[in-house]
């Protein structure tokens, strides 16, 4: 996931709806494609990994961040970032 701005995010998971939902279409908003994904997730759930790219402010991303595994289903998470300011609050 490209997490450099809001709208990289909303593109990056936009891409990868479309690669992963069998019915993707254009007319979801992106609620729903955020619904449908985290579903698809879920089923593959133990065997996914997401990589959030360049992260610049976690804020960007924190809405479409992977912390429920009721939501998600369990999988993994990598941060890259070049931001030495960003803490890890955990």
């Amino acid at each position: 996931i490209n997490a450099e701005s809001k709208e990289s995010v909303y593109h990056s998971f936009k891409q990868l709806a479309y690669e992963l939902i069998q019915d993707f279409s254009e007319s979801f908003s992106f609620p729903e494609m955020m619904n449908k994904l985290k579903h698809e997730f879920k089923k593959r759930s133990g065997k996914w990994l997401l990589i959030y790219d360049n992260i610049k402010s976690f804020e960007d991303l924190e809405s479409n961040f992977p912390f429920s595994i009721l939501e998600w289903g369990e999988g993994g998470v990598i941060l890259t970032t070049r931001n030495e300011n960003l803490i890890n609050k955990n």
